[in-house]
C-alpha cells in the first residue's frame, strides 16, 4: 500500500497525514514552541536545495559546485485483515515522514558547510566596494554567534534551572523514644517548614516540645553546558534555528551571465565556456563592484546579484 504525499518543492514531498505543512514554524521571533515537528525540517531541506541549485555552472551536462542531495528510504506499512497482516514495502525519495529523519539531517549539515564558500559576505557588497569577499565556515559561525563559534552546530543547548531556595532541616528529637535515645533528622526542603519536635525526655517529666522554623537556607541553580556536533536523538529547537540562520545568510553568490558570443574586453572576468545543445555560451563573473558596473551587462548583473533561487529562476 503506497503512502499518500503532498508536494513541497524541487521534488520534495511530505506525507498528507502530517496535515497542513505551511504556517507558523519554529523559526519565528520569540518562538515559544520547544517540541520539534516533522514540518520544521522542511525549511532546512528546501533552503539547502535552493542554494545548491544556485551553484549550477553548466547546463549541458547540468553541473553544480554543490549538487542537491537525494535521499532514498525504504518504508513499510501494515494492513490487518481477518486473514492476518500484510506488510507492504515502499521506496520513497526526498520524503518528509512522521518523524525527523536524523540520518538525513546529519547528512545535510555536510552539504550546508560545503555551500558556504560559494556565497558572498553581503557586508562586503555595496556601491564602491573594491573587495567582494566569499564566506567561510569559521567566519560565518563567528559572525552569527552559533554553535562552538568555529565550525560545529549546537548539539544540546546550554540550560539553567530557575534559581530556587532550599532550606536545610536539621534537628534532634527524642520522640517517640521512651528510653532517652535521640534521633537526628536531616533533609532538604524547597519551602520553609515549621517543625514541632521533642527537644528532651525524662522518665519523670516526659517530652519537652519546641517549635523551630529558622533553618539555614541555600540558593540553588543547576546548569548544563552546551555540547556541539551532530544532531542528538532528541532534536532541540535551537539545533534547527542555527541551520536556518546559516541558510538565511547564504543569499548572494556570483552573478553569472551567459552569452552566445565571446565576451569583449572583459578578460579575465569570464570563467570559461559551456554548451547548451550546439550553442557555445560564455559564463562571466565579477570580483569587484567596479568590474560589475564596467558596462551595461555587468550593470544588469550588479542590480540582480541575488542568488538565483531567490530571483525566480527556480520558482
Amino acid at each position: 500500500m503506497a503512502f499518500s504525499t503532498q508536494a513541497i518543492k524541487y521534488g520534495w514531498v511530505a506525507l498528507i497525514s502530517l496535515g497542513v505543512i505551511t504556517g507558523t514554524t519554529i523559526y519565528v521571533v520569540n518562538n515559544q514552541r520547544h517540541q520539534v515537528r516533522p514540518q520544521d525540517i522542511i525549511e532546512i531541506v528546501v533552503g539547502m536545495h535552493e542554494r545548491c541549485l544556485a551553484t549550477q555552472y553548466s547546463t549541458n551536462p547540468v553541473s553544480y559546485y554543490v549538487s542537491p542531495p537525494s535521499f532514498v528510504r525504504t518504508w513499510y506499512s501494515n494492513v490487518y485483515t481477518t486473514n492476518g497482516v500484510t506488510i507492504y514495502t515502499n521506496i520513497v525519495t526526498n520524503t518528509i515522514g512522521w518523524h525527523p529523519d536524523r540520518d538525513m539531517v546529519i547528512s545535510l549539515d555536510a552539504t550546508i558547510k560545503q555551500l558556504v564558500p560559494y556565497y558572498v559576505d553581503t557586508n562586503t557588497v555595496y556601491d564602491g566596494t573594491t573587495n567582494i569577499v566569499m564566506l567561510t565556515v569559521t567566519g560565518l559561525w563567528a559572525s552569527l554567534q552559533i554553535g562552538d563559534r568555529t565550525n560545529q552546530f549546537t548539539r544540546e543547548p546550554a540550560w539553567t534551572n530557575p534559581i530556587s531556595t532550599n532550606w536545610i532541616i536539621d534537628y534532634t528529637s527524642y520522640w517517640p523514644s521512651t528510653n532517652g535515645t535521640a534521633t537526628n533528622i536531616n533533609y532538604t526542603s524547597d519551602y520553609q517548614q515549621v517543625i514541632n519536635y521533642a527537644q528532651s525526655w525524662t522518665a519523670t517529666g516526659g517530652y519537652v516540645w519546641v517549635t523551630a522554623s529558622n533553618w539555614a537556607s541555600e540558593v540553588v541553580t543547576v546548569t548544563n553546558a552546551a555540547t556541539y556536533g551532530d544532531y542528538p536523538w532528541q532534536i532541540y529547537a535551537e539545533d534547527l534555528q542555527e541551520r536556518y540562520k546559516v541558510l538565511e545568510a547564504l543569499k548572494m553568490c556570483y552573478c553569472r551571465i551567459a552569452f552566445n558570443v565571446p565576451p569583449i574586453n572583459l578578460t579575465p572576468y569570464w570563467e570559461g565556456t559551456h554548451y547548451s545543445g550546439n550553442v557555445e555560451y560564455y559564463s562571466l563573473m565579477s570580483s569587484t563592484w567596479a568590474d560589475a558596473i564596467s558596462n551595461m551587462t555587468w550593470n544588469l548583473c550588479s542590480n540582480n546579484i541575488l542568488m538565483r533561487a531567490n530571483s525566480g529562476m527556480y520558482g
